[in-house]
């Protein structure tokens, strides 16, 4: 890339008005130590740290992130040699205010952007006891590092920092370009400070210019420019590492294609060449495969070819649009030689692919009549799924029931619920087929069967190379009041670069004031119904995988995000909040966040009490060893905090959704927030699920309904204890409970239930079709209503 050379500003000596900005050398000493922590689960948290009793605050500069010690695989102090000076500039801005005391808390924070001369309008309400009173001023940068950049006000007192990364790089440049062009030494420390920053296609463009201001440095100039060059050599690599992880192979390919090589050390030359010829040989790896099987499909039976011809095309079309994908699971099928070195024939490589294609590769067979078997099934459970229709649906129900799987042995074994399980696992979304080919133009869909009498719709954005056959972890993200589309910009950009999806509901209801008070959040069962029956139908439409869902959400969005993501920890592999406050329903539900992971993100200025609101409740949960992370940033106030995404995401990505429990204790006090872990509350005893507009801030008075359970695998018992509950529907999970043998129910102590429970085809079938969930899968219902059951 040619960065063009940048127009000068003449040098001012003297301070003054905005257009006479002074850049001043700052004596820069080696820069804050770093520690290195490395979590158990892979993540990386860099910082100086600090140890309080089983408490690791790990602090970077911008913020402190809290963990528990358990958490931690090693902590590696930063080596002396890898120190480096930081280059940091000050600039003398005209100062009108110049001491004084930074408020206590900063409500409704917004800001224009960084002009041109490093000044921006801020503003913020500061409650004084009675009422909000708004403040505002004018900021202006006072010193630009490559990690941190300082602010102070001009015109009222204000002390504060952000990542170098939110001033828009044109902002920055501009005010190194007031640098004294004559000053190599000065020069030469903006060259620093943008390799520092890793922007390096301008500190190219920078050491350019400083070769032709200083022959002298020539020789010099010359070695760090091959340096820079290896450095974007390793970034083009890591990069397209990052890019594959992500399931965007395509895009790691032309990343590794169109980088340069120009001034590259044969080392870093050799690295690039390495991984372009490793994805590259991957690729036609596969496509190898793709033309052994269709190969094989010529040269199988007539029969075989007319049975099962759309099936290999199915089979094809996959490996050649998401092969890193859908290799694993044809594995089988990939030896062309069998274990005496004979070849395998064409039919058995085909019997081998069709069906591990649909119940998985560790359940592949060799039988052609048992993988025609194994589609006809397949082909009536995608039925099932998508049929509106009561009496189609009980028809394909039936016809699987009668359906037996030809073995090897000459003999059949009728299909049951086990086998459905493993089909279902393996299936693309049922509505798949609906959908257009995606685009990075965001997509708004209205739930199908709708049963509200408003329509509830939501908007999703995929990322880059989607395909069906990809399993996405994705993110609900509930935007702030300012609707859907808001919530898609805030984290579209980061998801895409993660490789997630992200499903924005319309949860609010439009309120009855004006301004920024004719939306908020009412903690409502309305509100939840419509970001659950968002999810479960872009489940049936989208790849999403079950167990990497996380909610996410900032300001109003993130107080929604504590409610929602406590209250059906059961969905969710993890909940995320930038600037959000738990109120209301959280005081009870906290309990839940033993099940749910918690990634806190909070401005240390966000209310006056943010220690006692925020914090003391999280290190309550830390102690207990949950794991729950907390990020507080110094000197910010209650805003959006998006610089946070990218370690937030990195969060998410690591962890999966528990998806089921044994034993779990949970409350609930709203008709939406019915079910935890297979059980369903069917029914509230009065007084339980109050409205939402009678819950104090706090939840001081709620008294929500109460459910305990055990699980006894060995005396095959479902022990329960409950509160405020009479009906309750059990979903059985053969994980726990053996379905052969007698299942005993116990309620507060009493016996309600012992008897064999049958294996219900039509109940496992019922709930994927409406909940969409292809992993959390139940084999039947014992339904326990009409008696007060607590």
């Amino acid at each position: 890339m040619i960065i063009p050379p940048r127009r000068r500003s003449p040098f001012i000596s003297t301070p003054g008005p905005a257009t006479a900005l002074l850049l001043v050398l700052v004596a820069t000493g080696p820069r804050v130590r770093a520690d290195q922590v490395v979590l158990k689960n892979g993540g990386l948290i860099s910082g100086v740290v600090e140890r309080d009793n089983a408490l690791v605050t790990v602090f970077d500069g911008l913020k402190r992130t809290v963990i528990r010690q358990t958490k931690i695989e090693r902590v590696s102090p930063e080596p002396a040699s890898d120190r480096q000076r930081m280059e940091r500039f000050s600039l003398v801005q005209p100062l009108e205010v110049h001491g004084g005391e930074m408020p206590s808390h900063a409500l409704r924070v917004r800001s224009t952007e960084w002009d041109d001369f490093g000044q921006r309008m801020f503003e913020f309400s500061e409650y004084n006891g009675r009422s909000l009173r708004p403040e505002r001023m004018k900021q202006a940068i006072n010193e630009i590092g490559p990690d941190v950049v300082k602010f102070r006000g001009i015109d009222g007192f204000w002390v504060g920092q952000v990542a170098t990364g939110q001033v828009p790089r044109p902002v920055i440049l501009g005010l190194l370009d007031r640098v004294d062009p004559t000053n190599q030494n000065e020069r030469l420390r903006v060259g620093r400070f943008l390799i520092q920053a890793k922007w390096y296609d301008e500190a190219l463009a920078e050491l350019d210019r400083l070769a032709e201001a200083f022959p002298d440095l020539a020789a010099t100039v010359a070695n760090v420019r091959g340096s820079v060059r290896d450095l974007q050599a390793r970034q083009a690599v890591d990069d397209a590492d990052r890019l594959v992880a992500v399931g965007q192979p395509r895009a790691a390919e032309e990343r590794l294609t169109t980088f340069g090589l120009d001034g590259v050390s044969p080392a870093q030359r050799e690295a690039v060449d390495r991984r372009l010829r490793d994805l590259r040989s991957g690729l036609a790896a596969h496509r190898q495969f793709a033309s052994e099987l269709r190969s094989a499909l010529d040269l199988a039976p007539d029969d075989f070819r007319r049975d099962h011809r759309s099936a290999v095309t199915e089979i094809l079309q996959a490996l050649e649009n998401a092969p890193d994908a859908v290799a694993p699971r044809l594995e089988p099928a990939r030896p062309a030689l069998d274990g005496e070195g004979k070849p395998v024939p064409p039919e058995v490589r085909l019997c081998r692919a069709l069906s591990a294609w649909v119940v998985g590769p560790e359940h592949a067979v060799d039988e052609p009549a048992a993988v025609r078997a194994l589609w006809d099934a397949r082909d009536r459970i995608v039925g099932y799924l998508i049929s509106r229709d009561g009496e189609e649906r009980a028809r394909l129900k039936s016809e699987l029931e009668g359906l037996s799987i030809p073995a090897a042995d000459g003999t059949s074994q009728p299909f049951d619920l086990g086998l459905a399980s493993r089909i279902i696992r393996q299936l693309p979304p049922p509505l798949a087929s609906l959908e257009p080919p995606p685009s990075a133009t965001p997509l708004i869909r209205r739930v199908i069967d709708e049963v509200n009498s408003t329509p509830t719709e939501y908007s999703v954005l995929l990322p880059p190379e989607y395909h069906p056959q990809r399993r996405y972890p994705t993110v609900v993200a509930l935007h702030d009041g300012r609707g859907p589309k808001s919530a898609l910009e805030f984290w579209g950009p980061e998801a895409s670069r993660n490789g997630f999806i992200v499903i924005a509901p319309q949860y609010l209801d439009e309120g009855s004031g004006e301004g920024e008070s004719a939306i908020d959040y009412r903690y409502s069962s309305d509100e939840h119904a419509a970001v659950l029956l968002s999810l479960r139908d872009a489940r049936k439409r989208f790849s999403i995988d079950p167990d990497r869902i996380h909610v996410g959400g900032s300001m109003l969005g993130g107080n929604a995000a504590w409610d929602v993501g406590l209250a059906h920890p059961d969905v969710f592999a993890g909940a995320v909040t930038l600037s959000g406050l738990p109120a209301k329903h959280v005081s009870r539900t906290r309990a839940h966040g033993e099940y749910l992971p918690l990634y806190v993100v909070i401005g240390e200025l966000t209310t006056a009490s943010t220690e006692a609101l925020v914090f003391d409740m999280v290190k309550d949960m830390i102690g207990k060893a949950w794991d729950v992370t907390y990020v507080e940033y110094i000197r910010r106030g209650l805003e959006p905090l998006p610089e946070e995404l990218p370690a937030a995401f990195d969060w998410m990505s690591r962890r999966i959704r528990t998806p089921r429990l044994k034993d779990f204790e949970v409350v609930s006090s709203r008709p939406a927030a019915d079910r935890f872990f297979g059980v369903v509350i069917r029914e509230f005893a009065p007084g339980r699920t109050p409205a939402p507009e009678t819950v104090d801030a706090l939840g001081t008075k709620l008294d929500p309904a109460t459910l305990s359970c055990k699980t006894n695998s060995t005396l095959n018992l479902l022990s329960l204890t409950v509160g405020g509950i009479n009906a309750l529907d059990l979903w059985i999970d053969p994980e726990f409970l053996d379905l052969d043998e007698r299942i005993q129910i116990r309620i507060n102590g009493k016996r309600y239930f012992n008897d064999l429970v049958k294996p219900d085809l039509g109940a496992l079938l019922e709930d994927v079709r409406i909940r969409g969930d292809r992993t959390q899968l139940y084999w039947a219902k014992i339904s326990l209503g009409g008696k007060r059951a607590g």
